[in-house]
């Protein structure tokens, strides 16, 4: 009696576990899945990282042959130099349109790949386990790739969205600083503050969550006495090449020194980051996603809890972001007593780009997990309320995110640029601000 119970047993222990799901349908739980399609993203995310690599080389190939003979091809700070009485709106259109033309080309080589039967190699190489089922025809990969490719350009796409707030605000605040070399010395700043109804709510809520830089007539009197007062001890105390120059062009005088012109350069600059997609985003993708093939494969991990792990990341960042933007408000509004960055991490590293890589990366995968959710049919036919009510939580995200965080993130970029946290990039800017100091004054 007791071996036919352990033989029943043993059946159903095959028949939960080792059913092997028949039709359309090839997996039995979502980790299978999941694992699958980690697989897929790892060589999609690869193929990206190509595809963007050759933009960005066929960009500056281009550049390098408009110019004319014997004329060296300009710097990022050069170029962003001459933007900076354009709109940041043009800088977050060329992005997109970018990062798009690397979405067909990469969903164009996928599709060569199904037809010249390449796909097939993916059969060789993912083999299935008694406790993991994985696709058994050329079909489901090349169905499960088109998908994917599908939804890892929504997901670019739900970013760039979100981006577009950011560059809204990032042209507001440069505006406002432009408006100084202008006639209307603070009119436009002052103005800003009071903006009425919704927009008036939003900055003035923004500030009060996130920091903010003022933009108000005296705020920037501040601001200018409080960088003139520690560049005064940045200047007799850092030994970096730059700094010597800068001293040397403004004849240790920092008071003739434009600093709106050298706060916008920094604000594009930084800000322009999350635009970008570069070997810093696309790399840890890649990384991320190998990852992910281990939690799918021995914890049996679906990407509800990842997701979660990615939400936590990016809210942990954007209290990192309100914090150092609140305190360095805080040290402007009392006048804080300077503070040499000599020896200290804000010489070397310059922490709000790394910062605004991590912030973009963090949520790249989130929007890669609300598009995931959305535009696969079979969840919405398996879950259907789990998807609706995550994908009502999403939209209240994203507004929160455009509501409260997007003003931020230039104010970030903005107070991160005054001492104490100058850095090599930081200096570098600077003294290209200098030298058309000097090349101003050179020419009256």
């Amino acid at each position: 009696m007791k071996a036919e119970l352990d033989k029943a047993e043993q059946g159903a222990t095959e028949l939960d576990t080792g059913l092997h799901p028949h039709g359309s349908r090839w997996w039995r739980y979502r980790y299978e899945h999941s694992y699958v399609e980690s697989l897929l993203m790892i060589f999609i995310s690869v193929l990206m990282l190509f595809w963007s690599r050759l933009m960005t080389h066929l960009k500056h190939h281009v550049k390098i042959w408009s110019l004319r003979t014997g004329e060296e091809p300009k710097s990022q700070i050069e170029e962003m130099d001459e933007e900076m009485h354009g709109t940041f709106y043009s800088l977050w259109m060329r992005q997109f349109c970018e990062q798009m033309m690397v979405c067909i080309l990469v969903y164009l080589t996928v599709w060569v790949m199904c037809k010249t039967h390449l796909i097939h190699f993916l059969l060789v190489v993912i083999k299935p386990t008694p406790d993991m089922h994985v696709p058994h025809t050329e079909e489901v990969y090349q169905e499960m790739a088109f998908d994917l490719c599908t939804i890892f350009f929504m997901a670019i796409f739900l970013y760039f969205c979100l981006m577009l707030p950011v560059a809204h605000d990032t042209r507001d605040i440069t505006r406002a600083l432009e408006d100084v070399d202008s006639g209307s010395e603070f009119q436009h700043l002052s103005t800003t503050p009071s903006l009425s109804g919704a927009m008036g709510l939003r900055h003035a809520t923004s500030g009060k969550v996130m920091g903010r830089l003022s933009v108000t007539a005296e705020g920037l009197d501040k601001t200018r006495h409080h960088f003139v007062k520690h560049m005064h001890e940045e200047m007799k105390t850092r030994q970096e090449p730059e700094m010597k120059e800068i001293v040397r062009l403004l004849n240790s005088d920092i008071s003739a020194f434009p600093l709106w012109k050298y706060l916008t350069l920094n604000i594009r600059l930084t800000v322009s980051t999350l635009l970008e997609f570069s070997w810093a985003m696309w790399l840890p993708v890649i990384a991320s996603f190998m990852v992910f093939v281990l939690f799918h494969r021995f914890a049996h991990m679906g990407y509800v809890r990842i997701m979660i792990g990615f939400s936590v990341l990016l809210l942990a960042i954007v209290v990192f972001m309100a914090l150092y933007t609140k305190g360095q408000s805080e040290r402007l509004r009392v006048d804080s007593e300077p503070h040499v960055t000599t020896g200290a991490i804000h010489a070397y590293v310059n922490i709000e780009t790394v910062v605004l890589y991590a912030f973009q990366f963090t949520l790249i995968f989130l929007c890669y997990g609300v598009a995931r959710m959305i535009c696969q049919p079979w969840m919405w036919r398996l879950h259907f309320w789990t998807v609706l009510c995550i994908t009502i939580a999403s939209c209240v995200q994203a507004f929160l995110f455009i509501f409260l965080v997007s003003p931020g993130i230039p104010c970030f970029s903005a107070v991160m640029a005054l001492p104490p946290h100058l850095d090599h990039r930081n200096l570098a800017i600077m003294l290209h601000v200098a030298k058309t100091v000097k090349l101003t004054s050179a020419g009256s």
